[in-house]
């Protein structure tokens, strides 16, 4: 098995975008000026993504199709990018967790699990959130209350306690805020 950690320093903010096939991914936010991946110990490279500077924008892809087949070993890719960050992301199937403090957040996932723990989630703008099948779950682990502007089953829309919007919304499944 292979340690896998890749870093890459940014001199300025950038725009990070995402575009992951499948797997479980952890996202975070840090406060120095970096963007990196930590995929552990694995033995199949292949699913683990690339970062690259794209000029106007930092890119994290670049996973083979294997990553679609049943691994023998679970493979959590951990990325951190700089806390402020606007973060586009698009994730065809897998789990995906989202922790940290960001500008903007846009969330495109075919489908899988979103999860997002609002105690430890901070946004200044906007989080954009779409789903289309499976569940959406936003853990309130804080005792501070969520403002909520309106929920359906399928679709949440809440302020954040950081003063951010987040707008969730799923076509097969549920958005669950616990």
């Amino acid at each position: 098995m292979k340690a896998f950690q890749q870093k890459f320093e940014i001199s300025h903010s950038k725009p990070i975008e995402i575009n992951l096939l499948g797997g479980t991914f952890e996202i975070n936010t840090h406060d120095i000026s970096t963007v990196e991946l930590d995929a552990g110990q694995s033995r199949d490279l292949a699913i683990v993504p690339e970062i690259k500077d794209a000029g106007d924008r930092i890119t994290i892809s670049g996973q083979s199709f294997t990553s679609f087949l049943p691994q023998n070993e679970k493979v959590v890719v951990k990325l951190k990018v700089p806390a402020g960050s606007k973060v586009y992301i698009e994730l065809t199937g897998g789990v995906f967790s989202l922790t940290g403090d960001y500008s903007d957040v846009s969330l495109q996932v075919s489908a899988g699990t979103i999860k997002i723990d609002l105690a430890l989630f901070s946004l200044k703008n906007l989080a954009d959130i779409n789903l289309l099948a499976g569940d959406i779950r936003f853990y309130n682990s804080s005792i501070l209350p969520i403002q909520i502007e309106k929920q359906t089953g399928r679709q949440i829309r809440f302020k954040t306690n950081s003063g951010g919007t987040v707008l969730a919304k799923v076509s097969l499944g549920e958005v669950k805020l616990k």
